[in-house]
């Protein structure tokens, strides 16, 4: 799938050139969980930009059965609160189950929302620089 012109113009700068293009330090394999393919197409084209490989699922439960499956290769999650199947709040619950210090990033659109305890909180809309604002600290503790 290819990306929407209007989320293409959100990740290049007015000059064509791709933004905040420069590689994470430690994150290296994301998982990203959301139930709208725009988000997805959105952050996975951020995510890719700084050289990240990703992995995707449309819910929790999918999310949670790709990282039980591998769950050492996930450096990092980032997920939506609110979705349908399995919320963001039992996915995280489940993810920190199978692995305690996985890295995890909560989305919503709702300001008002908490994240749970040992998260940190992106707020939708958003754009790449906040997404690598969320990414660069957790890469910091990486090294």
């Amino acid at each position: 799938m290819g990306v929407p012109g209007g989320l293409l113009r959100r990740i290049t700068g007015s000059n064509g050139r791709a933004a905040e293009a420069r590689p994470t330090k430690g994150i290296r394999r994301v998982l990203v969980v959301d139930d709208d393919d725009s988000i997805l197409t959105l952050i996975c084209s951020i995510l890719k930009l700084i050289n990240c490989d990703v992995m995707t699922a449309r819910n929790g439960l999918e999310a949670v059965a790709m990282f039980r499956s591998c769950p050492d290769l996930i450096d990092l999650v980032i997920t939506d609160l609110e979705m349908p199947v399995l919320n963001g709040y039992e996915t995280v619950r489940r993810i920190r189950e199978t692995r305690a210090e996985t890295k995890i990033v909560c989305m919503s659109g709702y300001a008002e929302k908490r994240c749970p305890a040992g998260t940190i909180f992106l707020a939708k809309p958003f754009t790449p620089g906040q997404v690598r604002a969320c990414i660069d600290p957790l890469s910091e503790a990486e090294g």
